[in-house]
């Protein structure tokens, strides 16, 4: 029998993929209110200004609202990227795992050691990558530099 290890890496990849996917909604939705209390902060803050300080923060607050919209599809793609790829890197995985029959001339594109190889690399590439940018953005945070 074979060992349960590849099964369960690639239900771990599908499983992390669906955890990424679930915090899209979350993530997109921290980016938007992060436009929002930028263009609170810009708008109420410059009470008491001139009526021609006050035209050149409508237009500050107006290319904020526009650079928000204009980047919101890229923040957006990041967002989803790692899921749709742990999820394609799993599903890989888990059709190589269930079905290792011997490779035939012409019957399989790839030979399913080879797919169980680069697809259990790239996801726990991306994983890595991850966790790697993650860790340190939170330790640029804490540390004043973000």
């Amino acid at each position: 029998p074979a060992s349960p290890g590849p099964r369960a890496r690639a239900l771990g990849m599908l499983l992390a993929a669906g955890l990424h996917a679930a915090a899209a909604r979350p993530a997109l939705q921290s980016f938007l209110h992060s436009g929002l209390v930028e263009w609170y902060r810009l708008k109420h803050g410059g009470k008491g200004v001139s009526p021609k300080q006050g035209k050149h923060l409508q237009a500050l607050v107006e290319a904020k609202v526009d650079l928000n919209i204009l980047v919101l599809p890229k923040v957006a793609l990041q967002v989803v990227q790692p899921a749709a790829q742990l999820f394609a890197a799993g599903a890989l995985l888990l059709g190589a795992e269930l079905h290792p029959g011997p490779f035939e001339e012409g019957a399989r594109l790839l030979l399913p050691s080879l797919t169980r190889a680069v697809a259990g690399f790239l996801g726990w590439w991306l994983i890595v990558n991850w966790q790697a940018c993650v860790c340190a953005s939170l330790l640029m945070l804490r540390g004043g530099v973000l």
